[in-house]
């Protein structure tokens, strides 16, 4: 079963497929990737640190989903006009939409910001997906020289209690990470050094039905890590163990904090 769709190894997903993937996750995205309170309280205070330093650009969710980040930071915010989410996912972006928020449909190595109109680019587990030397490029021009980047990776993950049976899939999951190094070194390339980093961790209930439609959606799985049938055996195993008890969603995250080198 396991790995967290967002630990795949980058550039291994085309372009098609992935969004193919995201347009059928749009109706139960929220369900499935709940945003911690922790996650949000990172931002808002990496937010109010930047806006130490004057003038102040747009917040720019980069793989943003339904939405769901932005709208919880704009309860914390006073300037919701200046977050904007992008997402290559028609699907996705249409329901953020219907949130009342600003959102692009887009690939976000060539969404179309302003010169250096960017204070904040946030990618919440989603940088892996990118061509990183188009993405740096454009990067490059829409960040302001003094804004941060802030990449949130998911380090581990597990879902707790788990059948012993499941051990063997999530091992094989997460010896298939490519883990953050890739990501420092791809953004120091492109002249962004990493300044601060921190572990987010914690646990987060959720229901029992939400494995089984993790599974289902291939959206607790390694991109074609493992076939159909294979998926099937291990939903079948979760109906059984995870009737009528409580269950955690335990992860933590690396919060990446990068600054343009001048």
């Amino acid at each position: 079963m396991l790995q967290l769709f967002f630990g795949c190894f980058p550039n291994e997903i085309s372009m098609k497929d992935s969004q193919t993937h995201y347009d059928h996750l749009a109706k139960v995205y929220d369900t499935l990737y709940p945003i911690r309170s922790n996650v949000v309280d990172f931002i808002v205070h990496r937010i109010k640190k930047l806006l130490q330093v004057g003038q102040f650009g747009k917040i720019v969710d980069l793989g943003c989903g339904t939405g769901l980040l932005l709208e919880q930071l704009g309860n914390h915010l006073p300037f919701p006009d200046l977050l904007v989410g992008v997402d290559q996912s028609k699907e996705m972006v249409l329901h953020a939409k219907d949130k009342g928020l600003q959102a692009l449909c887009a690939p976000f190595e060539v969404v179309p910001l302003r010169f250096q109109s960017v204070q904040l680019a946030i990618f919440k587990e989603s940088i892996h997906h990118a061509n990183f030397p188009q993405l740096l490029e454009h990067l490059n021009y829409f960040m302001n020289p003094l804004g941060e980047v802030l990449v949130f990776y998911q380090n581990d993950w597990d879902i707790r209690p788990a059948p012993d049976t499941f051990k063997t899939w999530i091992d094989q999951a997460r010896s298939k990470r490519a883990g953050s190094d890739f990501i420092i070194k791809q953004l120091e390339s492109g002249g962004w050094m990493l300044k601060e980093h921190e572990h987010l961790k914690g646990e987060l209930p959720i229901q029992p039905s939400f494995v089984e439609l993790a599974i289902q959606h291939n959206a607790l799985s390694y991109w074609a890590a493992f076939e159909q049938e294979e998926r099937n055996t291990v939903l079948e195993e979760a109906k059984g163990f995870y009737a009528n008890q409580e269950v955690f969603l335990y992860r933590d995250l690396e919060a990446l904090v990068f600054k343009q080198v001048h």
